[in-house]
């Protein structure tokens, strides 16, 4: 602090006195009481605005006159009390007050002022992925007491967007790859507060939840009570190949609303597809299994779509479209990235045992099941993919599975497998039946193969081959004992030529009537068996 007295108007006075020498009082000026400053206080504002409210106090003060110290030059008077309101900028100056008293005396004062913004605080960000570019880039950033804030999306160096607290910068990447993001708030000085995160910016994988990795296991957060959530091996292959599913056991009591959410690691991206599927087995049609999408960000931004089950105690795919939701609104600027399940939805869930699997981005369909032996062409043997081969010029050799047209005798199933073979048909017309990938016929223990026929004629040749992809093949032929009735023929593939019992077979073959020209006749053969 420094004072200084200064003598003012000193030449008036001496004029004003020595034309008043005889006749006028001085007793005013020589008593007049200097002018003094007892203190300058600053009251600084704590929000790094640089605002500050500065109050002169003193005795015998006409006026004040006050010069803040930094680039503005002006100055402005005050009366004892009042005060007077300057934005700086962060540092440290000198302000000056002149205090005048009432007969034009003045007396200097000077007070050092320091000026210092605070870093800011509660920084915060949020990266926001791009869902129709995967390449481009949001940050959302906010801080307490910043002035601005500035976001280095880490492509190229030095390079970044700034923004104000609160704000949104966007950045669009050249070439896909992982980046460092540094967030950096200022203050208005000196003072700074970052942070720091990743972009991983690769073209969007589709939605593929299988279950069966078990280093990619995803984990499930129920809610609602008395969910039971496990992956367990898969307990029924037709329809669904995969060995592991979700056992979800629907406990009771339970809310309406139970379910379970799987936060996932990547945002659902709706520019790869808005179709989502998935495998369910459930013991009762009709049952609805709620599918909702929402952001770990915020719950509120969040679609859902129902779909009833059609079967019962089988596995079907249930296709979720939400292409009629308003998902590019709620998920603007939050990723999608739980995906909730509700079993059962609306119903308390009684202990009921589902399955789900395979939650895919795009449609499925059920498993190809082949079926092993014994196979006796009812649903519960797999799913059946006979072909026929070697028709006519005009018809097709047509093998299919139908419903048995003659149930006696031996064979009262429902269901048979049937070879059409047409008039004018190869005479090495047949049928042929796949059978279950990575299966082959075990021959260790016995070599023989029996199979229930019907055919319009005894007495004709029904040849049984077995073969593989590699080429490798073994037939042998029996003939028929009776017409229009069911009856056994057993091969014993010992007596094949080319039969190597250590070989992995994993298809076999029929022909009926070998070696002759078809007549427009239907064979009829079931229960392939060791």
């Amino acid at each position: 602090m420094k004072k200084v007295k200064i003598a003012a108007m000193m030449a008036f006075l001496a004029v004003f006195l020595g034309c008043q020498q005889d006749d006028s009082n001085t007793a005013f000026i020589e008593n007049a009481e200097e002018a003094s400053v007892s203190d300058v206080l600053f009251s600084i504002a704590d929000d790094n605005s640089g605002d500050v409210t500065i109050t002169p106090m003193g005795s015998n003060v006409l006026s004040f006159e006050l010069f803040f110290g930094d680039q503005d030059t002006n100055s402005v008077f005050l009366t004892n009390g009042e005060s007077a309101q300057h934005t700086y900028a962060e540092g440290n100056y000198e302000v000056t007050v002149l205090a005048y008293n009432t007969i034009g005396q003045i007396t200097e004062y000077k007070e050092s002022l320091d000026v210092s913004f605070k870093a800011p605080e509660n920084l915060t960000f949020q990266v926001i992925p791009d869902n129709n570019d995967f390449l481009t880039y949001s940050v959302q950033a906010n801080a307490d007491f910043a002035t601005y804030i500035e976001v280095y999306f880490g492509e190229f160096t030095n390079e970044f967007v700034q923004i104000s607290p609160g704000d949104i910068a966007t950045y669009t990447y050249q070439t896909e790859g992982t980046y460092p993001i540094t967030i950096i708030a200022y203050s208005g000085g000196a003072a700074v507060t970052q942070d720091m995160g990743t972009v991983d910016a690769f073209a969007p994988q589709e939605l593929e939840i299988t279950f069966d990795d078990p280093n990619e296991m995803v984990s499930f957060n129920t809610f609602g009570g008395n969910q039971t959530v496990t992956v367990v091996d898969n307990p029924d292959v037709f329809g669904n190949l995969s060995p592991k599913a979700v056992e979800w056991i629907d406990g009771s009591p339970s809310e309406v609303w139970a379910g379970a959410a799987m936060s996932l690691s990547n945002g659902i991206n709706f520019g790869s597809g808005t179709t989502f599927s998935m495998k369910v087995w459930s013991p009762s049609a009709g049952t609805l299994f709620k599918v909702k999408i929402e952001s770990l960000v915020d719950a509120s931004s969040a679609v859902e779509v129902d779909v009833l089950t059609t079967t019962a105690n089988a596995w079907e795919v249930l296709t979720y479209d939400f292409s009629g939701t308003d998902y590019a609104a709620q998920f603007a600027t939050n990723p999608a990235n739980n995906l909730v399940i509700f079993p059962n939805f609306g119903v308390d869930g009684g202990n009921v045992t589902y399955y789900i699997d395979n939650i895919i981005q795009g449609e499925q369909t059920l498993d190809t099941v082949l079926p092993i032996l014994p196979i006796d062409f009812e649903s519960s043997a797999g799913t059946f993919d006979l072909f026929g081969f070697g028709g006519s010029a005009t018809e097709d050799a047509v093998g299919q599975v139908i419903d048995n047209p003659d149930m006696s005798g031996i064979n009262t199933s429902t269901k048979v497998a049937s070879l059409n073979k047409p008039m004018g048909s190869e005479v090495w017309s047949g049928v042929a039946v796949p059978l279950r990938d990575s299966y082959a016929i075990d021959f260790s223990s016995s070599t023989l193969i029996s199979v229930d026929v019907w055919s319009p004629r005894a007495g004709i040749p029904v040849l049984f081959k077995v073969e593989n992809a590699a080429g490798d093949a073994a037939e042998i032929e029996v003939m028929t004992t009776q017409a229009n009735a069911w009856h056994t023929i057993t091969y014993d593939l010992n007596n094949a030529p080319g039969f190597n019992s250590s070989i992995e077979y994993t298809q076999v073959d029929l022909f009926f009537d070998f070696g002759t020209a078809g007549m427009g006749e239907v064979f009829y053969f079931d229960n392939i068996r060791q």
